[in-house]
C-alpha cells in the first residue's frame, strides 16, 4: 500500500531462485491531491442585526459543490459561499483527475433579535415571597438591579421586598443576541379584590366591560355573574376576560347583577368574594 504525496515511479524486480533470470515491472502512481481545508471568515454564531457575517472558503479545484444539512445547495459552486441561514455546511470537491473529497462540516448559528417586552404588573404583599418568571429562551439571564431578589441569574427568582421595584431582565442567546425585558413589582399591605359597582356596556369605550381588578392574586379561579333569578349570565377563568352585558347574543336590560370571585393570593390563601353591580343602559 503506497500513499505518495507526489507522483512516484515504483520498480519491482524479481529473480528466479536458481539465479540468472531477472525481470522488472514499473508502475507509476500519480498523486492526485485535493486541498480539503475549509476556512471560515467571520463568526460561526451571530445575530442578524449585529453586522457580522459568515463566509466559507475552499481552495480552487475543477468542481465545487456546497451542501447545507447534507442537502445540495443549488447554484453554490464557487470557492466562497456566504452563509445566510443556520445550518451545518460543507463542500464536495472534485479535481481534474476525477478524485473527490469532502471538507469538514462547519456549523453556523444565525439568530434574529427578539424584541423586549414589558411583563404584566405584579403585586407583592409586603415581606411575603413572590415568584417572578422571565421568558424562557436564550442561554443566560440577568435581573438588574438585584434588590429584593434571592438571585439575579435565574429565570425564576423570588422577590421579597418592602417597596416598589422595576427590574430590567437581560436575556442572552448562544449567538450573543441580547433582549431586555422589564418587570414592575408593586408592594401592597394585603391582597385586594375590587369590582366596580356599576358599568355601562354601550360601546363608548368607558366602563363597557365588567371584570375584577386584582392586586396580589396569582391564580384566577373564576368570576361568575348571575341575574336576580339566579341564572348564570357569564363565567370567566381569566383576569383579562370580562362581561360585555350580552347573554346568548342578546344585550341584557338594565338591572342589578350578582357576582362571585375566587382566586389564590400570593400569600397562598384562597380568596372568595361576592357582591353586586348595576348594569346601566
Amino acid at each position: 500500500m503506497v500513499t505518495p504525496d507526489h507522483t512516484t515511479s515504483y520498480i519491482l524486480t524479481t529473480r528466479h531462485d536458481g539465479g540468472g533470470c531477472v525481470d522488472k515491472d514499473t508502475v507509476v502512481v500519480k498523486a492526485s491531491i485535493i486541498d480539503s481545508s475549509l476556512r471560515l471568515a467571520g463568526s460561526p454564531k451571530y445575530w442578524t442585526d449585529s453586522g457580522d457575517s459568515a463566509v466559507l472558503h475552499v481552495q480552487p479545484t475543477a468542481n465545487i459543490q456546497w451542501f447545507k444539512d447534507n442537502n445540495l445547495i443549488n447554484g453554490a459552486y464557487n470557492t466562497a459561499y456566504r452563509v445566510t441561514e443556520t445550518g451545518s455546511y460543507y463542500a464536495s470537491l472534485v479535481n481534474e483527475d476525477g478524485c473527490s473529497i469532502s471538507t469538514k462540516n462547519q456549523d453556523i448559528l444565525i439568530e434574529d433579535p427578539i424584541p423586549g417586552i414589558n411583563y404584566p404588573l405584579l403585586y407583592a404583599v409586603i415581606e411575603l415571597p413572590l415568584d417572578l418568571d422571565a421568558r424562557h429562551f436564550g442561554d443566560s439571564v440577568l435581573w438588574s438591579p438585584g434588590t429584593f431578589l434571592n438571585t439575579q441569574t435565574s429565570y425564576t427568582p423570588i422577590f421579597n421586598g418592602t417597596s416598589e421595584q422595576l427590574y430590567f431582565i437581560q436575556i442572552k442567546t448562544n449567538a450573543g443576541c441580547v433582549t431586555v425585558d422589564t418587570q414592575l413589582v408593586k408592594t401592597i399591605k394585603g391582597v385586594e379584590i375590587y369590582v366596580p359597582t356599576a358599568f355601562s356596556p354601550n360601546n363608548d369605550g368607558l366602563n363597557d366591560i365588567l371584570h375584577p381588578i386584582l392586586r396580589g392574586i396569582k391564580e384566577f379561579h373564576y368570576f361568575k355573574i348571575f341575574n336576580r333569578l339566579g341564572q348564570q349570565l357569564f363565567e370567566s377563568k381569566s383576569a383579562q376576560t370580562g362581561w360585555d352585558g350580552v347573554f346568548k347574543g342578546i344585550p341584557q336590560n338594565a338591572q342589578v347583577v350578582v357576582w362571585v370571585f375566587e382566586g389564590l393570593g400570593v400569600d397562598n390563601k384562597i380568596y372568595q368574594q361576592k357582591g353586586s353591580t348595576i348594569l346601566l343602559r
